[in-house]
């Protein structure tokens, strides 16, 4: 009888390591495991290191106004520094601002694709997904100038190959 038991209990201490392994749970932060969201919260930290540099040149520049002289070129300078900051920090603020509702919306859509795969036990992030994303962002920083983007090929006109000289 005792001995019944004890091997009912082997069997069930024995099973139950491959009960828990193969069992599955939900990731509670699915965002971690998402390529995209990685890289907009890089860009996101980026935009937000670029800002405060800035505001610290800005200060800067205000200190050199205070310093310059009440007339002259000094003058001038300090105020286009100022001028040209104040505009780069107002792209800069923009950039972050975007790149942070950007980051907030791919977390929560992710959270959303997750739950959805999770449920119909499929794979996510889907890879193709990630192709796309970086596909469009190598040609949304493209350069938009014909010329940087397309070979010369100056070999290949008549025109352009230089004369050889007869002697």
């Amino acid at each position: 009888m005792k001995s019944d038991t004890n091997c009912i209990q082997t069997i069930c201490l024995s099973f139950m390591p491959l009960i828990l392994i193969g069992c599955k749970s939900r990731n509670p932060n699915p965002e971690l495991l998402d390529p995209i969201y990685k890289d907009l919260t890089s860009i996101y930290k980026e935009s937000e290191k670029s800002v405060k540099e800035l505001e610290k040149n800005q200060l800067e520049n205000m200190k050199e106004l205070e310093m310059a002289g009440a007339n002259g070129m000094d003058l001038k300078v300090a105020r286009k520094k100022i001028r040209d900051t104040s505009q780069k920090i107002s792209q800069a603020t923009q950039m972050r601002d975007y790149s942070r509702i950007r980051m907030e919306m791919r977390r929560v859509n992710g959270r959303r694709a997750y739950f959805n795969a999770y449920s119909k036990d499929e794979q996510w992030p889907e890879p193709s997904e990630y192709q796309n994303y970086l596909t469009h962002k190598r040609l949304k920083g493209a350069p938009l100038n014909w010329s940087s983007r397309v070979p010369k090929n100056n070999d290949r006109y008549i025109a352009s190959k230089p004369e050889k000289i007869k002697k």
